[in-house]
């Protein structure tokens, strides 16, 4: 019941109860042919004789024990409503009403009037809250010891019961079995049943507190041996090996095993077992030991071993030529401003290390051969080692060397490209003097001239205008595809898009030279101080020369 209930139910009881009357009824007196009798004062159809209130009053107070047995006093006493209580009478209604709403006990009126009875003790018909509460907890400690006892009985029924169906269980279902033996045993059957009692004999603990061996007392049957054996060893054993390890510890032959004997023996097993397994112990741990000695050995002698490089000193002229020219392509890119670190290359470098280090710093490969080259070149003193020192000069000098001679091939390639650009040049004014002269052609007002080799050559031909030299240049591309070494003639989308928009129609190439130079122009007297470059280049044209442009031609 939760307190917001019990609270509802004391408030309806306060309201219903009604002024206590002092002096109680005076009560009806009997006739004298009448059977004396109690009268309660109450209603006309509450009133009952003393001999029929005693079934009611039982039912109401098993009621009443009934829902004592789960309260105690401080339960009670802790609602406040309740100790407001603790003064004043009830009369029947209200004392039914609080049975009913407090402890929810359901009564009809001959119970009602029978409690009231039974709970009226000065006779006024009321029902005093104090004696009430005061016989309530009588009956709930009586309630208490009732279910104390009930409890104790039914725990008492359910062990009996419980006995009763392990001895039914254990008489149908575990009855002992007479032990299988069988006498024709071999000598495998016996060594195995040993092997079994020294296994358990080599891991058994004497001095236990609790000895397992005080179960093999007196003399011992075959059936209450081998379940011994089982309950504390956990031996399980075939019927050969039963009778062979029978025949083993029976040694009067009687077929019965001495408990003492049997003990003396299982130690002498145990102390043997013991024994050899030490004796097994030590020889797999030297062997363990053995083994990782040897596997450290193999481990530090691994490590220790110095690394050879696969070198060969038999190398022929071409693997030195491969080795000096993989190294000088490295050295004619070498910058020591930004080179990779060379560290490395500090003290002296068994063959190994210095090829571990060029391969670090320059990411270089050789073969054995190649490696054997680039060791003999560097190895001045000749005793296998090389000085990094001199290794990294005489890589320096090799670098300065590399890079004087790509100088000199640029050098060279330049000069070449101006006698094929002479020779040209000489070709396109044979045309030009063959042909007639042409309209001129007008270029844009922003044109800059792309090839500064085409520039000159305008300049030494004394063309004012660069366009036109270049499409004079641009028209004998394929008689000069030696001089770049490919086809230069774009194609017809690059000529698309990157060709100025004419005003004039461009007519056809051979006769389009005739307006470049004036083939009756008069020749100029020759400059005395004039360079040598252009003497050279008027040389190549025979008595004819040509005037440079007053303004130098833009940056390409």
């Amino acid at each position: 019941m939760s307190f917001h209930t019990l609270t509802e139910a004391l408030r309806r009881v306060e309201e219903m109860t009604g002024p206590i009357h002092p002096a109680a009824p005076a009560p009806v007196s009997p006739a004298p042919s009448e059977e004396v009798s109690y009268v309660i004062s109450a209603p006309a159809d509450f009133d009952f004789v003393e001999e029929e209130k005693k079934p009611y009053l039982e039912n109401a107070l098993g009621k009443i024990r009934a829902v004592a047995g789960s309260m105690d006093k401080t339960m009670l006493d802790k609602q406040e409503r309740i100790k407001q209580m603790d003064f004043g009478s009830m009369n029947r209604k209200s004392f039914g009403e609080l049975l009913s709403s407090l402890f929810n006990i359901k009564i009809n009126r001959h119970e009602l009037a029978a409690l009231q009875r039974h709970f009226d003790k000065d006779g006024d018909g009321t029902v005093d809250f104090v004696e009430f509460k005061t016989l309530f907890f009588k009956l709930v400690r009586s309630g208490q010891a009732e279910v104390k006892e009930k409890q104790k009985k039914a725990a008492l029924r359910v062990k009996r019961r419980m006995d009763k169906l392990a001895k039914e269980h254990q008489d149908r279902h575990c009855k002992p079995r007479g032990a299988k033996i069988d006498t024709n045993f071999k000598e495998k059957h016996k060594v195995q049943a040993l092997r079994k009692v020294a296994k358990a004999a080599s891991v058994f603990e004497f001095g236990q507190r609790d000895n397992p061996l005080k179960v093999f007392e007196g003399t011992l049957d075959p059936t209450s041996f081998r379940d011994q054996l089982f309950n504390v060893f956990r031996i399980r054993l075939t019927p050969p090996q039963l009778g062979a390890i029978l025949s083993h510890f029976d040694a009067d032959g009687d077929g019965t095993i001495d408990g003492t004997e049997f003990k003396l023996e299982f130690c002498r097993i145990s102390e043997a077992a013991k024994k050899a397994m030490k004796q097994a112990n030590e020889q797999q741990a030297e062997k363990v030991r053995t083994h990782y000695n040897a596997l450290q050995e193999r481990s530090l002698a691994k490590f220790n071993k110095v690394p050879q490089a696969k070198i060969s000193f038999d190398y022929h002229e071409s693997d030195y030529e491969s080795a000096m020219r993989k190294l000088g392509r490295v050295a004619l890119f070498y910058d020591p401003e930004r080179a990779q670190s060379t560290r490395g290359f500090e003290g002296l470098l068994d063959p190994f290390a210095f090829k571990q280090q060029l391969h670090r710093c320059f990411s270089l490969h050789f073969n054995p051969k190649e490696l054997g080259a680039v060791v003999q070149h560097f190895d001045k003193d000749k005793n296998g080692f090389i000085d990094g020192s001199e290794f990294l000069i005489g890589f320096y000098n090799l670098s300065q060397k590399e890079k004087r001679r790509e100088r000199l091939k640029v050098k060279a390639d330049n000069e070449n490209r101006g006698v094929l650009l002479e020779k040209t040049v000489a070709k396109l004014r044979k045309k030009i003097n063959s042909n007639k002269k042409l309209p001129r052609i007008r270029k844009p007002a922003n044109w800059v001239p792309k090839n500064i080799d085409r520039v000159k050559t305008a300049a030494a031909l004394d063309v004012s205008d660069d366009i036109r030299l270049g499409k004079l240049l641009s028209i004998s591309m394929n008689e000069t595809k030696s001089i770049y070494g490919r086809n230069p003639r774009p194609s017809k989308s690059r000529i698309r898009a990157k060709q100025p928009q004419l005003l004039d129609p461009i007519p056809d190439p051979p006769r389009m030279l005739e307006s470049f130079v004036d083939p009756k122009e008069p020749e100029e007297p020759e400059d005395p101080e004039e360079p040598e470059e252009e003497k050279s280049l008027e040389s190549s044209y025979g008595s004819e020369s040509f005037e440079a442009e007053s303004s130098p031609p833009p940056p390409p």
